[in-house]
């Protein structure tokens, strides 16, 4: 090995020859083991002058000047890190732990503490965005909303204030309409986002599923459908008001003339002239027919309303015809019916639009359509409508996570896209099955929820289908 340089350090200088602190030449850990060269010269065994001798060397450190390692950060991501250390720390920090056991190591602790950092990333990312949406939202349906309508507010002679006011009522039923745009909108965004700079693609070179990086998306979504829900009870109070600020319904007043009322039981009550402001009613007249063919008619001159006792009927008379045609005739000074408790401001409610009752006045209000011999179907529909509409913000979520990873390339205009789509799918699908309900090809339940069960089923099959 006549040709053999001196070997060198890191900062290349001649390694001195000496003997190891044990004794033994070439062994142990660190020794650096270099061959010996052969001089065939005179003054053998004599190395030339200026010249390192090739011999066994002592322990060197692994870095030179004891410099540590660089180490790829292991704390919390504040706003200020980079896309780029951040697709490093997950490649890094999730391949750090050991592979042979449950032993916990550092580089076990900085996987789970990157895998906790993209948690706060991913929800924190998605809350931002999901607030950004459902505030700005129903500004667009407020202006499409007001130029359709501007003229008929005109007519009316409404101001601008009161036109302002009708709206700001009307803004909780269009942040409730938002919910689900705005979940989709803000699923979209956030996966895609992370998709286009190959954050995506970091985690999962680091050992982290895609299922696994959007945990944190599902406990939101639940969590944002029930604040539609409990929204939904609201909002039909809200909309009330808007409509007797902006002329939609007469507001309400202190007395009602000639009109018939239908309580829960069947019964039908007619008021010639009622005032709400003394709970009295004149001329009164009470009819019932039971299941066996018997009728009842109750006639009265006044009848005067009692908070926690009901209708107390003055100065009439009582009249029953059996199946067979008997009849009995009583008359009374003061006749109290028992289950007449129907308030005055109930018997001088107009009927309300279904956007200005909740559940369970809907509900109410489709037995007596069905008591009274009409179809309820419209109301059935609308009535299950206000469960399906809060619970599709979670099942579009469910939807537009997996789609939002489909193209890699697109940038916002392709989830605006996605977004604007879906929505529009869903609204289509929302009124296709709401007619075919009210028509009667469907029950009221299925035509109600069938959208949200399309679209279940369809990201269902994406997210399962999605690279993991």
């Amino acid at each position: 090995m006549h040709d053999l340089r001196a070997d060198r350090d890191a900062r290349r200088r001649a390694l001195l020859a000496r003997g190891n602190q044990h004794g033994d030449r070439g062994v142990g850990s660190g020794d650096r083991c270099l061959p010996v060269r052969h001089v065939h010269r005179r003054g053998l065994g004599r190395p030339r002058p200026g010249h390192a001798l090739l011999v066994d060397v002592g322990r060197e450190p692994v870095f030179p000047g004891h410099r540590d390692p660089p180490r790829v950060a292991a704390g919390p991501l504040d706003g200020l890190v980079s896309r780029e250390r951040l697709a490093g720390a997950v490649a890094g920090g999730a391949r750090g732990g050991t592979a042979g056991g449950p032993v916990e190591t550092a580089g076990s602790r900085r996987g789970v503490q990157v895998i906790r950092t993209l948690d706060r990333l991913v929800a924190s990312t998605y809350v931002r965005l999901f607030a950004i949406f459902v505030l700005s939202v129903p500004v667009m349906f407020i202006l499409s909303d007001l130029s359709d309508r501007r003229g008929v507010y005109i007519d009316r002679e409404l101001t601008d204030m009161e036109i302002g006011l009708g709206y700001l009522f009307m803004y909780p039923k269009f942040v409730l309409w938002s919910f689900p745009v705005a979940a989709l909108v803000a699923t979209v965004f956030t996966i895609h986002s992370m998709t286009v700079h190959r954050e995506i693609q970091a985690a999962k070179a680091g050992g982290i599923s895609f299922h696994r990086l959007f945990v944190p998306l599902w406990p939101i979504g639940a969590v944002l459908t029930v604040a539609a829900f409990m929204l939904g009870t609201i909002v039909p109070t809200t909309n009330r008001r808007a409509a007797e600020v902006l002329g939609e319904r007469e507001t309400r007043r202190d007395w009602r003339n000639n009109f018939v009322f239908q309580t829960e039981e069947g019964e039908t009550f007619s008021i010639q002239q009622l005032l709400v402001s003394d709970g009295r009613g004149d001329w009164v007249l009470l009819e019932r027919e039971d299941e066996d063919g018997s009728r009842l008619h109750v006639w009265a001159r006044r009848a005067v309303y009692s908070e926690g006792e009901g209708w107390t009927l003055d100065d009439g008379y009582l009249r029953v015809v059996r199946p067979d045609g008997t009849e009995y005739t009583f008359s009374f000074e003061s006749y109290l019916r028992p289950g007449l408790t129907p308030t005055p401001e109930q018997l001088i409610q107009d009927p309300r639009d279904e956007e200005e009752m909740g559940y369970e006045e809907l509900g109410r209000q489709a037995a007596a359509v069905y008591r009274s011999g009409g179809d309820p179907k419209e109301l059935l529909v609308a009535r299950e409508q206000k469960l399906a509409i809060p619970a599709a913000t979670l099942v579009i979520m469910l939807f537009g996570a997996p789609l939002a990873t489909t193209a890699k390339k697109g940038g916002a205009a392709f989830g605006v896209g996605v977004a604007l789509g879906s929505t529009l799918i869903y609204i289509l699908l929302l009124r296709l099955f709401g007619a075919i309900g009210i028509a009667g090809g469907l029950p009221p339940v299925w035509a109600a929820w069938t959208p949200n069960i399309l679209f279940f089923l369809v990201g269902a099959v994406l997210l399962i289908r999605a690279r993991t």
